[in-house]
C-alpha cells in the first residue's frame, strides 16, 4: 500500500513539473515572440518612414497609449484572479464596459484629433489619429473567452493566438511599408491584430455573452479593479507624458529619433 501511494505520489509530481515546465515555455515563446516581432516592426517602419514620418506616427501611438491607459478598467485582471468563476451575466457586464469604454474612447480621440494634432502639424496627423482610435473598439469586441484562457492557465492556446496575431500584424504592416499607404501600415497592423483575437475569441473560445450594463454586478470587479487603474495611471504619467513634451518642444522629427533610440535601448530588455 505504501508502494502505490508513494508511486501515485511520485506520478503526481512529475505531472504538475511538466505541466508547470510546459506552461512556462508557452509563456515564454509569446513573449520572445512579442518582443522580436515588435522590434522588428518598428525598426523597419523607422527605416522605411524617416525621421519626421516615423515621429508623427509613434506620437499618434503615445497618443492612444496614454488614453487607454487613463481609462484601463483593470477588468482584464480582477477576472483572471477572482477566485470562483465567473457566471453568464458577470461575463456580459464584464464584456459590455470593456465594450462601451472602447467605443467612449474611439468617439473621444476622434472628436479631439484636431486639437491633438496641433502638436504634430502635418495634413495626416488628423487622420492618423481617427484611424488609430478604432484599436480601442476593437480590442473592447474580444469575447470574455479569450480573457478566460489566462485565467484557467490554457497558456499553449493563448500563446497560439497570440504568436499568430502577431505575425498578421507584421505581414500587414510590411506589405504596407512597401506601398503608398506606408504611414498607415503600423496602425493597420495593430488593427489587424485585435481583429483577429476578436475573431478568435468569438469562434474558438466564446462564451455566451449579451449588452447590459449593471453596475451592481460589475462592483466586486470594480472593487478590485481600481487599483489596477491606479497603478497604469501612474505608469502612464512616468513613462508615457515626457514623449509629448518631447515632441512638442523638439518637433516630430528629433521625437522620431528619440523613438527609434527608445525601442533599440528596449531590444535588450
Amino acid at each position: 500500500m505504501a508502494s502505490t501511494r508513494n508511486t501515485q505520489e511520485s506520478s503526481t509530481q512529475n505531472s504538475t513539473k511538466y505541466m508547470r515546465q510546459n506552461h512556462f515555455f508557452w509563456v515564454l515563446s509569446s513573449a520572445a515572440s512579442a518582443k522580436i516581432i515588435l522590434g522588428i516592426k518598428f525598426l523597419l517602419t523607422a527605416r522605411t518612414l524617416g525621421p519626421e514620418n516615423f515621429g508623427l506616427v509613434a506620437l499618434v501611438i503615445t497618443v492612444l497609449t496614454i488614453a487607454e491607459g487613463l481609462s484601463d478598467t483593470g477588468l482584464n485582471a480582477a477576472i483572471v484572479q477572482r477566485k470562483t468563476h465567473p457566471s453568464a451575466a458577470l461575463a456580459s457586464v464584464f464584456w459590455s464596459i470593456q465594450l462601451t469604454r472602447g467605443i467612449l474612447l474611439t468617439s473621444i480621440l476622434a472628436l479631439a484629433a484636431t486639437p491633438i494634432s496641433t502638436l504634430a502639424p502635418h495634413p495626416l496627423t488628423n487622420v492618423l489619429i481617427i484611424t488609430a482610435a478604432a484599436l480601442p473598439t476593437f480590442k473592447g469586441l474580444i469575447n470574455p473567452g479569450y480573457t478566460y484562457l489566462i485565467r484557467y492557465q490554457k497558456h499553449r492556446q493563448h500563446a497560439t493566438c497570440e504568436i499568430s496575431t502577431q505575425v498578421i500584424d507584421i505581414a500587414i504592416t510590411l506589405t504596407l511599408l512597401s506601398s503608398y499607404l506606408n504611414m498607415y501600415a503600423v496602425i493597420a497592423g495593430s488593427l489587424g491584430a485585435e481583429a483577429m483575437r476578436a475573431v478568435y475569441s468569438w469562434t474558438l473560445f466564446r462564451e455566451d455573452v449579451k449588452f447590459t450594463m449593471s453596475w451592481k454586478r460589475a462592483v466586486p470587479l470594480l472593487r478590485y479593479s481600481k487599483w489596477i487603474w491606479a497603478s497604469s495611471t501612474l505608469t502612464v504619467a512616468i513613462n508615457q507624458f515626457d514623449k509629448l513634451v518631447v515632441a512638442k518642444l523638439l518637433g516630430v522629427a528629433d521625437f522620431g529619433f528619440y523613438q527609434a533610440s527608445s525601442r533599440i535601448a528596449q531590444l535588450t530588455i
